[in-house]
């Protein structure tokens, strides 16, 4: 899943996760329970970044949704927190 559908996903489950690139695929992710298995490679998604994620998206165009799925994560959400506060 892309960034974007990852930061919904967080929000929309009310819970905060783990994320990390998915291997083989050009940025893709993947999330799981942040109590679960093995942790080496992930990367928390807390549920206020993951809500100021999708309060961008969702107020935003087509064409920059695109340029944020493109950056990297950390980078798009910095983008995202400075734009909601």
């Amino acid at each position: 899943m892309k960034f974007l559908e990852a930061a919904r996903t967080v929000f929309e489950s009310k819970t905060a996760m783990l994320i990390r690139p998915r291997k083989g695929a050009d940025r893709e992710y993947d999330l799981k329970p942040m109590f679960s298995g093995k942790k080496s490679g992930w990367v928390l998604m807390d549920l206020f970044t993951a809500s100021a994620v999708v309060a961008v998206a969702d107020r935003v165009a087509e064409d920059v949704k695109l340029i944020l799925n493109s950056l990297p994560p950390v980078k798009a959400a910095a983008i995202c927190m400075k734009a909601v506060s």
